[in-house]
């Protein structure tokens, strides 16, 4: 999906706040890179969205897109047991 929006660069997670786990949900917005270019994000730009919950759904809202990748997603709504679940399984198996 963001090959599909973003054409300059690798694929990484990085929170603007610097805390906690990459794409955790909690009840406070925050603002997540999902890609970056590889020269600089002044340069080609990089891939932002807010993630939040929100009573028994987790939101991806608010996309920006610094870069001229044209139309960005829509919003994306999660069930929160389930985004929980798989997120804790992505970070056992990424550690």
């Amino acid at each position: 999906m963001i090959e599909d929006i973003f054409f300059e660069g690798v694929t990484f997670w990085w929170e603007q706040d610097g805390l906690g786990i990459p794409l955790e949900a909690t009840e406070t917005s925050r603002k997540v890179m999902l890609a970056a270019a590889e020269c600089s994000t002044t340069c080609c730009g990089s891939v932002w969205v807010t993630i939040r919950r929100e009573g028994p759904y987790v939101l991806w809202t608010d996309w920006e897109n610094s870069s001229d990748g044209g139309k960005l997603p829509p919003e994306f709504r999660f069930d929160a047991e389930q985004y929980d679940t798989e997120l804790a399984r992505a970070v056992a198996a990424w550690i």
